[in-house]
């Protein structure tokens, strides 16, 4: 059910459904488009260097990486020793 985590499904006071008119299933409400996006901030720690690339120890920065390459976001400044993007 992860691929859809805004669906639920309620089972009767029984223990298990005895039919499938025993279940019932809630949708969400549909969202209205004209709510503002929030903004995110997303912050990792990594191992610097060749030697720890493709490791354990960088996996979040590797997640860091394939989130601000599905949004379009160039992680390109250096500032107090930390690697940023915006977008």
């Amino acid at each position: 059910m992860t691929q859809f985590p805004n669906f639920s499904t309620k089972i009767s006071n029984s223990s298990l459904a005895n039919t499938a008119e025993d279940a019932q299933v809630s949708l969400p409400e549909p969202r209205p488009q004209s709510l503002p996006r929030k903004p995110w901030l997303i912050v990792s720690l990594g191992n610097p260097g060749k030697k720890f690339n493709g490791t354990r120890h960088n996996v979040v920065f590797m997640m860091v990486d394939a989130i601000a390459k599905a949004k379009g976001i160039s992680i390109n400044t250096v500032n107090f020793k930390a690697q940023i993007g915006k977008g």
